[in-house]
């Protein structure tokens, strides 16, 4: 991978570690160009709220992958909590949308309210915390994080503009295009010219513990022995409700929550010969209206 930037004199960048290989390879690539690498974990959910029967969420688990990878490539390791701002800004939203038959993406809303607002800011003003470092200067210059994407300057403008990484398969660009401009100035990307398998294979060639990790998907906090439905029910409650035929009006099974549902979902309607998917939903009657796949209406 071939550098990004040479760093300035002074410069120093605080790296998103989240316990995965993404972030890893990300602290690796920079501390390889010359970087002063920093790494920072931000924890944004309490496990005071996760099901304690389920150990689906594997938060812990990734606080201490990322600072074992951080150990094993000599750079500070600090944590951050971003709980109260993540339920202010992200969760309570994702809440109100479903309610009025939204289906939000809180991957997006992360992004633009929590890593590249809340935890930049976080990076710009606070600093580096004093315990363990010693007469460094305080302060950082950048925040790196692993997504797959890139930024140029507009030689037109020298505003910062978002662009595709150059692995379709894995670009997220798209999870960043919320994100305003000037708040990506001062952030690298380092993963955005290379793929996937290299970023592995560079994680084993440096020997670390997240080189063969599992990617993690959907919402961590959810769990594994829990669906999504569920566990949204718990927090807006159940509003019991039918599930109506679109073609004949008849009333198929019931439901706890037309909230639940998406749009194309496939509403898993017991006893039926087809399956079923929502095709449009009635918050006030509680009703969404299905149809089969097959059907030509």
């Amino acid at each position: 991978a071939r550098p990004l930037l040479p760093p300035a004199p002074g410069a120093r960048v605080a790296v998103a570690v989240s316990g995965g290989v993404d972030s890893s390879v990300c602290a690796v690539l920079l501390k390889k160009w010359g970087w002063d690498v920093h790494g920072l974990h931000m924890s944004n959910w309490d496990p005071l709220d996760e099901d304690p029967g389920d150990a689906g969420c594997t938060a812990e688990d990734d606080a201490i992958d990322a600072e074992r990878v951080c150990q094993e490539l000599g750079v500070p390791f600090h944590r951050v909590s971003f709980v109260k701002e993540y339920w202010n800004r992200v969760f309570l939203p994702m809440l109100d949308e479903y309610q009025d038959g939204q289906v939000p993406n809180p991957d997006v809303w992360c992004n633009r309210e929590i890593k590249f607002d809340a935890l930049l800011r976080h990076v710009q003003q606070q600093g580096v915390p004093s315990q363990g470092i010693g007469d460094s200067p305080p302060g950082y210059t950048h925040l790196a994080t692993g997504h797959y994407a890139r930024t140029r300057q507009c030689p037109r403008t020298g505003k910062t503009e978002l662009m595709r990484a150059v692995d379709p398969a894995k670009d997220q660009s798209y999870f960043l295009a919320s994100v305003p401009g000037d708040s990506l100035s001062p952030v690298l990307f380092p993963l955005g010219e290379i793929d996937k398998a290299t970023v592995r294979q560079i994680a084993a060639e440096a020997g670390l513990r997240t080189a063969s990790k599992r990617e993690s998907m959907g919402i961590c906090f959810v769990g594994k022995k829990k669906k999504f439905g569920d566990f949204l029910l718990n927090y807006i409650g159940e509003r019991p409700g039918d599930f109506v035929d679109v073609r004949t009006g008849e009333i198929l099974g019931k439901h706890k929550g037309a909230a639940q549902f998406t749009i194309g979902q496939n509403a898993k309607i017991g006893g039926l010969g087809d399956k079923m998917f929502v095709l449009s939903k009635d918050l006030k009657t509680g009703r969404p209206w299905v149809r089969p796949l097959r059907d030509p209406f």
